[in-house]
């Protein structure tokens, strides 16, 4: 039996192991654990859900403020439950991860969490959300670039790289396995107290020119990772996905692929390198950056006298 004292509820928590390993969570319904909840379902525990409470626990005589409702609930006993299916090695380590959320959410070592940032290059980000995810509570995200220096025959110039960074809170038992999740892409890890999110780029007012239209065409499960990096310097007008099949033939035996393809019609300020920002998309997945062609100018019906219709 574990207490949460902020909540001044009582919150039992515990894990059976079998063919299919469970966590069963009892708690009063008058002040569910989310946070204990949710957690263990981002970790793969299924269904653990809070449902609404039975008629009998509704107090209609007394609003609670806190709710924004006409009632109150009183306190009555609940009892959800989540299974998480896989292999031993997987559930090994489901359930080691579980233990520590419980013990950190709800135990006599709650509070021992950190916030952290962790900054990945921007191709990885989409691998490395769920892995963020099953470890710890992602508090913000936000794509952006980050300087560096190259280095090509002796010579040294600064750079840039297109990064993302995830603000998250982290249990301390879990921080050392989230870090080793994520080591072979060699993230940059900063106490949140020093990550700040980027401010806006800074629009120049002065004239440089309308902003050049380009075409970006990716496939529709990558669409969201290269709008997030598009957002930071460009703006994104509209978007339609469309199916496309693709026949490919491999030692005589032919096979079609149906892909689901998104074009981003895009407004890229003057000031910005086209070549630069097609490397970056082209690292987050996108199959093609192409200027748009422009659009001609409507012409107008010549103006004179009108012809004098003939008669014979």
């Amino acid at each position: 039996m574990v207490t949460d004292t902020s909540r001044h509820q009582t919150v039992s928590a515990r894990i059976a192991d079998g063919v299919a390993a469970r966590v069963l969570v009892d708690y009063d319904g008058a002040a569910p654990p989310y946070e204990l909840l949710e957690a263990l379902r981002r970790q793969g525990w299924l269904p653990l859900r809070h449902l609404a409470p039975p008629a009998a626990a509704i107090d209609w005589s007394r609003p609670d403020p806190s709710q924004r409702s006409g009632y109150a609930i009183r306190p009555y006993p609940v009892r959800t439950q989540g299974t998480f299916e896989g292999t031993d090695a997987q559930r090994a380590l489901a359930i080691r991860r579980a233990q520590a959320t419980i013990d950190d959410l709800v135990g006599p070592g709650a509070g021992g969490r950190r916030r952290l940032g962790i900054t990945v290059t921007a191709p990885v980000a989409a691998l490395a959300r769920p892995i963020v995810a099953a470890h710890c509570t992602i508090l913000d995200e936000w794509a952006h670039r980050s300087p560096r220096q190259a280095s090509y025959r002796g010579q040294v110039a600064a750079a840039e790289k297109a990064v993302h960074t995830f603000l998250v809170q982290v249990s301390a038992r879990l921080e050392v396995e989230l870090l080793g999740a994520l080591a072979h892409w060699e993230p940059e890890v900063a106490d949140a107290a020093t990550v700040r999110r980027p401010p806006p780029p800074v629009r120049d007012n002065r004239p440089a020119g309308p902003p050049v239209m380009v075409q970006v065409e990716v496939r529709a499960q990558l669409r969201d990772e290269v709008v997030r990096h598009l957002d930071t310097m460009a703006e994104v007008q509209s978007a339609s996905t469309t199916g496309r099949t693709i026949r490919a033939s491999y030692r005589g035996v032919r096979s079609e692929q149906r892909h689901e393809m998104t074009t981003l019609v895009v407004a890229v300020p003057a000031t910005i390198d086209l070549a630069e920002l097609e490397r970056d998309l082209t690292g987050l997945g996108a199959n093609a950056v192409r200027r748009t062609a422009p659009t001609p100018a409507p012409v107008s019906p010549a103006v004179g006298p009108a012809p004098r219709r003939r008669t014979w």
